[in-house]
């Protein structure tokens, strides 16, 4: 007995030894892929851990487990164990070439940092395993998995680089044809910061939030009238495309909605050979911008109906005090903004219209029931402007409030 207990013991000091190791190459990695160290020398001093990164390219890749969000919420301890077995076949592939090191990113992520005198060499085998890696995953785990990867730098401090483009294409694998293999292309993806053309993606997704389909059809309309008038090549119109079909996405998620949920790809723009085809470009984006404000819409009536539907009636038993968005926001512990927004996308109107909607509808009651002075009249239902009143009521009722009045006493001698 003492000897299996001191065999035991001796095994889990390996283990525990083992995993110091790992969190210390990680550690090390990551601080690497941030761009904390300037040279391979630096990086090697400043950790107990010994490491070989001499080399004259680099490049980082980026594994995601696409489902691997979903798995979190269920149980923690199963995502930590998916990524640590997808861990272990990702590293059993490649080890043998000595050419990359597999590390623990943030956000449940793994990233592996290649390096080698020759970057062909060292994309082509790697490539290689982790093709191979993701068939075998699939096959036992019933996982997929996606891989983006930055360009190769030559520079050690330019690793950061790389990162940052592995991310960026990981962002956009929906974007991509093969999206288990997801490689950053410059000419492809980068937005063209120096494109000349007078176009504010803002715009557009203030439309698709608040479901405005006149204002997302005039935006959409002049982004492709912009296209045509610049005489864009495909590229180009396909990197604008890509763009504003991510600020959508982000839009998604904004929402705490699931970017999955709706079919996003810009192939679309390969089929555009002739002026008449942006029409179909054109009616495809206006659909699909429809699309991602009624589901948005969606998700915000069931994640917040309740809070929504308390304000509501808050509201309507308070109309006659000061209200505001600011104050309805401090009342219900949210952003102001956020709330404007929350609102508008749920009843479909804006905060000030609901209140003024439901102050009109108490100053008509009035009018018709009492005998009061106008201007007691809109004291009681919250106006404390008259010139406030009658521009309100016009942009609501379609007429001035004399017209009304004059209207309601007609209708009365008749």
């Amino acid at each position: 007995q003492r000897i299996k207990d001191e065999i035991d013991e001796e095994i889990k000091n390996i283990i525990n030894t083992a995993k110091k190791n790992n969190l210390v190459r990680d550690k090390l990695l990551l601080d690497i892929g941030n761009g904390k160290y300037i040279t391979a020398n630096e990086a090697i001093s400043t950790s107990s851990y010994e490491i070989q990164l001499e080399a004259t390219c680099y490049c980082i890749y980026i594994v995601e487990v696409e489902k691997i969000k979903q798995i979190v919420e269920v149980n923690q301890v199963e995502a930590k164990l998916v990524l640590f077995y997808v861990r272990n076949i990702i590293e059993d592939l490649i080890q043998d070439n000595q050419i990359a090191y597999v590390y623990e990113e943030e956000d449940m992520r793994l990233g592996i940092i290649a390096f080698s005198e020759e970057a062909n060499t060292v994309e082509r085998a790697i490539k290689h395993d982790l093709i191979t890696a993701q068939t075998h995953i699939k096959e036992i785990f019933n996982q997929d998995i996606c891989i983006a990867c930055g360009s190769f730098v030559s520079s050690f401090q330019d690793i950061k680089h790389s990162k940052e483009q592995a991310l960026y294409a990981l962002r956009r694998k929906h974007l991509f044809s093969n999206r288990q293999l997801c490689i950053y292309n410059q000419g492809a993806l980068e937005e063209n910061k120096n494109l000349n053309i007078d176009w504010d993606t803002s715009r557009l997704l203030t439309a698709v939030e608040e479901r405005d389909i006149d204002a997302i059809v005039n935006q959409v309309k002049y982004l492709i009238n912009e296209m045509i008038d610049k005489e864009m090549e495909k590229p180009t119109m396909h990197a604008l495309v890509v763009h504003n079909l991510l600020e959508l996405r982000k839009l998604i998620l904004k929402h705490n909605g699931d970017e999955h949920s709706l079919s996003i790809n810009a192939n679309i723009i390969s089929n555009i050979n002739k002026k008449e085809d942006f029409t179909l470009l054109e009616e495809w984006l206006v659909k699909l911008c429809i699309r991602v404000g009624q589901y948005i819409s969606e998700v915000a009536k069931q994640a917040y109906p309740s809070s929504i539907n308390e304000i509501k009636k808050y509201i309507n038993e308070h109309f006659f005090e000061e209200l505001s968005l600011k104050s309805m926001a401090s009342m219900f512990y949210m952003n102001s903004a956020y709330l404007g927004r929350l609102f508008k996308i749920t009843t479909n109107q804006s905060f000030n219209d609901y209140l003024n909607k439901r102050r009109i509808s108490e100053v008509k009651k009035l009018y018709a029931s009492s005998n009061l002075k106008i201007n007691e009249i809109l004291h009681r239902a919250g106006y404390n402007s008259s010139d406030y009143f009658y521009r309100v009521f016009k942009k609501h009722e379609g007429l001035n409030f004399s017209e009304y009045c004059e209207k309601i006493r007609s209708n009365i001698s008749n």
